[in-house]
């Protein structure tokens, strides 16, 4: 799974008009564009969205409940109890309950406990979103250097208009960095900015 295939890739860019089939970059090109800008997404996410298997040992809290890295999950393969229990003690799924509470928080009927959880976490398929997403990404690598992924300016504050006044006097004041308003939730930086219809999926830690 990919968070945009090659051949949607390069169909968006025909319809965008920002190239055709003359000017398109080379297939190895748009691979390693997709390559860098999923890369980022991901860190930026901190988590993979994409549906895929994980096993981590964990500890329960005081109120049997394990916090799992990954998330949303789908399906718990396996609980095994590592300590106290000597040998390790396979949880019955069923008897447990095999509870994930809306993300990725299940409940293991052991306090303070060692656990290793094999579970399956993430999207399938993944929402439109994300497409679309990377999409704008790479296409704002592609106006920088469509030979290259350069994302060094990436990391650059966003600058917005704050005032602008009409001819005769005309003038510009720029607001850097954090463009949080009452009417906005962008951040402070390209990237962050271009990413902002992801923020809804990205990490967050509710314990």
């Amino acid at each position: 799974m990919s968070l945009i295939t090659l051949s949607n890739l390069k169909s968006k860019l025909i319809q965008s008009k920002e190239f055709d089939n003359n000017s398109l970059p080379s297939d190895d090109t748009l691979s390693l564009f997709i390559e860098v800008s999923e890369s980022l997404i991901i860190d930026w996410l901190g988590y993979n969205p994409e549906l895929q298997q994980y096993t981590e040992k964990l500890k329960a809290n005081d109120r049997c409940l394990v916090n799992l890295s990954y998330y949303p999950v789908s399906k718990v393969d396996s609980i095994i109890v590592l300590l106290p229990e000597q040998p390790p003690k396979p949880l019955d799924i069923v008897d447990v309950g095999g509870l994930w509470y809306g993300k990725h928080t299940i409940y293991v009927n052991y306090k303070n406990t060692l656990v290793e959880v094999i579970y399956w976490a993430g999207f399938d398929p993944l929402p439109s979103l994300f497409e679309v997403t990377i999409y704008l990404l790479i296409n704002n690598l592609l106006s920088i250097n469509s030979d290259f992924p350069d994302i060094s300016t990436l990391n650059e504050p966003t600058k917005d208009i704050s005032s602008l006044s009409l001819p005769g006097g005309l003038s510009k004041s720029y607001k850097y960095g954090n463009t949080k308003s009452s009417s906005s939730s962008y951040a402070g930086t390209k990237l962050e900015r271009i990413l902002t219809p992801l923020r809804k999926y990205r990490r967050q830690y509710r314990f």
